[in-house]
């Protein structure tokens, strides 16, 4: 059963130093809309791109020389195929 809990706030359930340090930097003039235009554009920007670049194949030819031997080393144990390269990041 759900109970609701009027008159909670987000503030309720900081930390008491987490709620100083927010405080204190809210009041330097312009610091939380610059904040939020920094990471809405260049952080989703950022993001974007690294996703982008994580998810193309790499060809054998283009790995560095560790990650050949370790290649070589799965097809010939038997694992078939060596799979498909990708950039170590999920």
């Amino acid at each position: 059963m759900k109970l609701p809990l009027f008159g909670l706030r987000a503030d309720d359930f900081r930390h008491p130093l987490d709620f100083e340090a927010t405080t204190t930097l809210k009041q330097i003039p312009g610091l939380p809309v610059l904040i939020r235009s920094l990471l809405g554009e260049v952080g989703e920007q950022f993001f974007y791109l690294e996703n982008i670049a994580s998810s193309i194949p790499r060809r054998p030819q283009s790995t560095s020389p560790i990650c050949t031997p370790a290649t070589r080393r799965g097809s010939r144990a038997g694992c078939g195929s060596a799979p498909a390269l990708r950039s170590p990041r999920p």
